[in-house]
């Protein structure tokens, strides 16, 4: 979130790959590239690519990334790993000149999908990452990538059952923008680092949504840099202040919701991004403390909301309400039990439905403060994360 890069916003999916420190010949040293759905998966050896120019040339590239695959996007692929430092997550086809694997991911104009896919995690032993960078092409609405304990799936797609939820301490991964990067460049994030049990269950949700009037691709990429455990000094987990479970919002009427949440511990945080869906035209928040509010972050933008950081670093622009323009507070933000963090979404409903809380941008809405938190010295896993009607 803000210790990340924002640039614009962001998928369906029908498998899922992952390689683990893919080298040159596509081969893994630590594990094996795994496949949800046909073909041996975009992270192994699908073809020597080709110029494009010829009809018979393979539209699967040599590094894994397609080649003039006719979709918007191809310029966003994250390729194969050369060493086994990198961990990469790909979900999209595993062969490009398969039509009917590609037809998996294509979605049509005016379709929205939100599904689930679950695999398992192709490691042998932990893995200790740092920095991550995730890609999407055109269309995506959010990813969340987990590595859940204590289930046992089938490799493949299926019901969610609330897996989808944001804020859960096995979360490895959850953006809404086309190009993410974590942690930025500052000396607050040193030593933060996170941990990929080995054995956990993958759980890989993406929500996509084609508005052109041309068919799209759904496929992310999520790519993880090892990180040596001897310096590792701290870990984060995801901020997680979800309003709204309850709403009901008649049509043609405009509604704001409020709420409150406190952590259970002091909390540093470290990014804020809001999660609204399409009626949704603004969300505040404050940071309350001895019963004064002051104003911490407000966005306009569902589609391409705004993230921002909060250390000895970012300078974050001032928002501006008249000219829709996002802002935060700059500088370190902590949050004591005492304090609380609240928020507000501000929701136009010009549908024809009642908007619920739920995962379709048109005839559903949402009022979720995501971001990042730095965990306590042997505390909570989750230090900041609640749920309101």
């Amino acid at each position: 979130m803000d210790s990340m890069r924002f640039k614009g916003m962001g998928a369906a999916l029908a498998c899922a790959l992952l390689a683990f420190g893919c080298g040159s010949d596509g081969k893994s040293s630590t594990a094996s590239p795994q496949s949800g759905t046909g073909g041996s998966g975009a992270g192994g050896e699908t073809g020597s690519g080709g110029s494009g120019t010829d009809a018979n040339a393979s539209k699967n590239g040599a590094d894994g990334c397609p080649v003039k695959s006719g979709f918007p996007g191809d310029e966003r692929c994250l390729p194969k790993p050369a060493d086994s430092s990198h961990l990469l997550l790909h979900f999209g086809p595993s062969d490009y000149d398969d039509p009917a694997e590609v037809a998996l991911y294509t979605v049509q104009p005016g379709d929205e999908i939100d599904k689930c896919f679950f695999t398992k995690l192709p490691i042998t032993e932990d893995f200790v990452y740092g920095k991550r960078h995730g890609s999407m092409r055109p269309g995506s609405h959010h990813f969340i990538a987990r590595a859940m304990a204590g289930l046992d799936v089938p490799t493949g797609f299926a019901d969610c059952n609330g897996a989808d939820g944001i804020g859960n301490a096995d979360d490895i991964g959850t953006f809404q923008v086309p190009d993410y990067v974590y942690p930025p460049d500052a000396p607050d994030y040193a030593g933060l680092a996170n941990t990929i049990q080995a054995g956990r269950q993958g759980m890989l949700n993406g929500h996509f949504i084609n508005t052109t009037d041309s068919p799209t691709l759904a496929e992310s990429w999520l790519e993880y840099e090892a990180m040596d455990p001897s310096e590792v000094t701290g870990s984060t987990s995801a901020v997680s202040l979800t309003g709204g479970v309850g709403m009901r919002i008649a049509p043609h009427t405009q509604t704001t919701l409020h709420f409150s949440c406190s952590p259970t511990v002091e909390t540093r945080v470290l990014s804020l991004q809001s999660h609204m869906h399409a009626h949704g035209t603004r969300m505040t928040a404050w940071k309350v403390s001895g019963g004064v509010k002051t104003m911490i972050y407000e966005g306009f933008d569902w589609r391409e909301p705004a993230g921002f950081n909060f250390d000895s670093v970012s300078q974050n622009p001032t928002p501006d309400e008249t000219a829709k323009k996002p802002g935060a507070v700059s500088g370190p933000l902590v949050v004591k039990p005492a304090e609380s963090i609240e928020w507000e979404c501000a929701i136009d409903n010009t549908s024809d439905v009642t908007l619920t809380f739920r995962n379709q941008v048109n005839t559903g809405e949402m009022c979720i403060l995501g971001g990042i938190a730095m965990n306590p010295a042997g505390g909570d896993s989750t230090p900041f994360s609640c749920v309101r009607n």
